[in-house]
């Protein structure tokens, strides 16, 4: 065995150990609640756990959002805020000041911690649990922890397999509370599963 050949085997090796390594990490991505406890890493002590909203990426691989975006209220920025995204449990970025859609409302508009008990695995768990949906082959999920009607909900938009063709098709959105789990809204539509 020659010189290049060996160092090409050596090489192969190495990338396969690395992959082997990487694959657990991708295969069990954090929950919404373990990578708010990451970003917390990333800020100022006073903005740790100030979570104004989060929301993921329409997930890929099965029914787990794996980029998320956090944004926290924080003081020290420009519009009192700042977001962070995570990919594949990986802190890809630390935002600039982002300007919320909404005026704040100082730590008002801060989800409070004694709301987040349900996480986003339970949540999903909950969801595809329910009547309206449990027969159906969910291919993806969205999702947003976020203030709606003056209180804080778990919003998950999902995507099912059209009845007769391998489509992917947006069915509609639950409404989950992050403190007891309790499924306050279900706004789905079913109709377009069947269309030919």
């Amino acid at each position: 065995m020659d010189a290049t050949t060996f160092r090409w085997i050596t090489l192969t090796f190495l990338l396969g150990v690395a992959g082997l390594a990487a694959a657990p990490e991708q295969a069990n991505p954090k929950t919404a609640f373990e990578l708010i406890k990451a970003g917390n890493e990333e800020l100022a002590p006073k903005a740790r756990d100030q979570v104004l909203y989060m929301e993921s990426e329409p997930s890929e691989y099965g029914l787990v959002p794996t980029i998320w975006r956090i944004v926290y209220y924080d003081q020290s920025t420009a519009f009192d805020s700042r977001s962070i995204v995570f990919q594949n449990n990986r802190l890809e970025k630390v935002g600039k000041p982002f300007r919320p859609t909404q005026p704040l409302k100082g730590t008002e508009s801060v989800i409070p911690l004694r709301w987040r008990k349900v996480d986003s695995d339970k949540v999903l768990e909950i969801v595809a649990a329910r009547p309206e949906v449990k027969d159906l082959k969910l291919l993806s999920s969205q999702m947003w922890l976020k203030w709606e009607q003056g209180q804080p909900v778990w919003k998950v938009k999902l995507w099912a397999k059209h009845y007769f063709t391998d489509a992917k098709v947006e069915i509609g959105d639950l409404f989950v509370s992050p403190s007891t789990g309790e499924v306050m809204l279900v706004d789905l539509d079913l109709k377009p599963l069947s269309k030919r």
